[in-house]
């Protein structure tokens, strides 16, 4: 007859929801960092460039060469 498993002990505090919510943190932390790393590339930009910001954005998500004024 095989033994059965050892019952829970009250007094050993259990993390499994704790590990899973700094995991969880982990990977949001890592996910905005990578998405605001094309952004840093554009604050350069943005500083040799005549046109603001929005106006520089704006150019690049419809594809458009900057054209100086």
């Amino acid at each position: 007859m095989t033994t059965p498993p050892p019952a829970p002990r009250d007094d050993v505090p259990t993390y499994a929801g704790e590990r899973v919510k700094a995991f969880a943190d982990a990977v949001v932390a890592i996910a905005m960092t990578l998405l605001i790393l094309p952004l840093m590339e554009s604050i350069a930009d943005v500083a040799a460039s005549d046109l603001s910001a929005a106006q520089l954005l704006f150019a690049r998500m419809l594809g458009v060469r900057e054209s100086r004024r």
